[in-house]
């Protein structure tokens, strides 16, 4: 299975190369832009680790080592058994990683002045989609205690989800997107107070005007 991923990402990034090619014009290159960049990198990683997490699942028959709920563990938020729950908890905790990783990323997207093509903006909408359909289909795989036929549609939005990963890591690498820093907010009045108080109540300041 994870073969599977690999090859159908390999695949994926030489048909990518094929289809956008690097623009002749130099990228934005400011801190928010790259940060942006680097955040899809993470995510794909963290998608592969998911993924890896998930075939483990399945190889060693831990889908349902932590009960027919979901998302808590046998009624917990920690891993309370031996090493099957430990997997299924691990899986259940990569899910979540996801999602605030996501969460991030379209929020920094949506960003006031954020220029994003429209390419890498429908990979992105995939990837929510995918993420959100899998994890409704894998919650209800578990509370229905395994069904052949949404174990089935579990694996195939699994493949989806990771192709979309890859796109939008892909897109994001070579389209010219443009984040805006984030500009600085002033302090209140009164925090600019209490912080000029305080430093100059440090004892080493004190010293010197003493």
């Amino acid at each position: 299975l994870m073969g599977g991923f690999v090859v159908s990402g390999a695949v994926l990034a030489v048909w990518v190369e094929a289809r956008f090619p690097r623009p002749a014009e130099a990228f934005a290159d400011n801190p928010a832009t790259r940060q942006f960049r680097r955040s899809l990198g993470t995510i794909v990683a963290v998608a592969f680790l998911l993924l890896l997490s998930g075939a483990l699942v399945s190889a060693n028959g831990a889908a349902l080592a932590c009960g027919q709920t979901f998302p808590v563990c046998n009624g917990g938020w920690l891993p309370n058994g031996g090493r099957l729950v430990f997997l299924q908890w691990l899986h259940r905790a990569l899910i979540a990683v996801v999602g605030v990783l996501l969460f991030v990323l379209m929020r920094v997207a949506l960003r006031r002045g954020a220029r994003v093509p429209s390419a890498l903006q429908w990979a992105m909408v995939a990837l929510v989609a995918a993420y959100l359909s899998q994890g409704l289909v894998g919650s209800a795989l578990v509370a229905l205690n395994r069904p052949a036929l949404l174990s089935t549609l579990h694996t195939a939005l699994s493949n989806l989800f990771w192709l979309a990963a890859m796109v939008t890591f892909l897109l994001g690498q070579r389209l010219p997107v443009y984040i805006p820093d984030r500009v600085a907010k002033p302090l209140p009045r009164w925090r600019q107070v209490v912080g000029d108080y305080w430093v100059l109540t440090k004892p080493r300041v004190i010293s010197l005007l003493l």
